[in-house]
């Protein structure tokens, strides 16, 4: 099977000042295969607060995929 070599497009996510409780306005977050093989990629967090969508799927050969990134705090914290 051949490797695949992928990296984010963005180098930071700002969701700027979120209110405790409420939900940030979720942003896309790109990552871009560079070779031309298919990239099979799981997303594992064990940060209840960050929401990541999809958690699984494929990124197709030379091409660039969208996530989903967002979050909320119960608690003021700097991310």
């Amino acid at each position: 099977m051949a490797e695949s070599r992928c990296a984010f497009v963005e180098k930071a996510v700002e969701f700027g000042n979120v209110h405790i409780g409420l939900r940030a306005k979720d942003h896309a977050v790109h990552v871009r295969n560079h070779l031309r093989s298919s990239a099979i990629f799981h997303v594992e967090t064990t940060d209840e607060e960050l929401s990541v969508y999809p958690m699984k799927g494929k990124i197709p050969a030379d091409n660039k995929f969208a996530f989903t990134v967002g979050f909320i705090s119960a608690k003021e914290i700097d991310y």
